[in-house]
């Protein structure tokens, strides 16, 4: 049985570096944060991680990511008194 491992070093001695370019340059840093998530939203990141054939940090990063952007491009409009009491007149009752 071949595993993932093996697969990886055989494309790696596969390749021909010759051509290659040396990255002297730094990374970014990265900084870790810890967060605590209840069951239904841990098993989603989970889930997700496995559709996507990724690990759970990279569906976080994304989801932050996405959340970011949502809220950069939220920008602030002005509605009449007259326009939100009809919006809200249309909200179904609970």
């Amino acid at each position: 049985m071949t595993t993932k491992t093996d697969e990886a070093l055989r494309a790696l001695e596969e390749r021909d570096w010759g051509g290659g370019q040396v990255d002297s340059e730094p990374a970014g840093a990265s900084i870790v944060f810890s967060a605590r998530l209840k069951g239904d939203l841990a098993d989603w990141v989970a889930a997700e991680a496995d559709r996507r054939g990724v690990n759970p940090s990279t569906v976080i990063r994304d989801a932050v990511a996405a959340a970011r952007a949502t809220a950069a491009a939220d920008e602030p409009i002005t509605v009449t008194r007259g326009d939100l009491h009809r919006l809200i007149d249309r909200i179904p009752a609970a």
